[in-house]
C-alpha cells in the first residue's frame, strides 16, 4: 500500500493574501448628557478628585475639567456643548457617574470651564 505524502498547505502567495489588516481600535465613551457613544477624543472629561484619604475631605471632593484625559480620579465624559451639559444636570448624569450628590456651585464652575475650554 502506497501513501501519498504530498503537502496540502497553501502556496506562499495565497498565505500573504489571506492575512487580514488590523484597523486601529477606537475608544468609545458615553456622553452623560445625550447618552450617545462617541469617540473618546471628541469628548471632554470631568474628573472627581479626592484631595486626601481623610474621611472629612472625602465628603468634599474637588471637580475639574481634565484636558489631558489622564488625570487620576473618577471621570465622566460630556460633549462640548451647552445642550448636553444642561441635559446632564437635569437628568442627574454627573451625579450618576460620580456616585455622589453635586452642589449647584460646582455645576457653575464646571459650566464655565466647559464652555470656555
Amino acid at each position: 500500500m502506497i501513501m501519498d505524502m504530498t503537502r496540502t498547505t497553501k502556496s506562499p502567495e495565497a498565505a500573504k493574501t489571506a492575512k487580514t489588516v488590523k484597523t486601529p481600535r477606537v475608544s468609545l465613551r458615553r456622553c452623560v448628557g445625550c447618552r450617545e457613544m462617541l469617540d473618546k477624543k471628541t469628548l471632554l472629561r470631568v474628573v472627581r478628585v479626592l484631595p486626601a484619604e481623610t474621611a472629612k475631605e472625602r465628603k468634599n471632593p474637588e471637580f475639574k475639567l481634565d484636558l489631558t484625559g489622564k488625570a487620576n480620579g473618577r471621570g465622566a465624559y460630556i460633549c462640548n456643548n451647552r445642550i448636553c451639559f444642561e441635559k446632564a444636570v437635569k437628568t442627574g448624569g454627573f451625579e450618576r457617574s460620580f456616585k455622589t450628590k453635586i452642589p449647584a456651585d460646582i455645576y457653575e464652575v464646571i459650566k464655565s470651564q466647559l464652555l470656555e475650554g
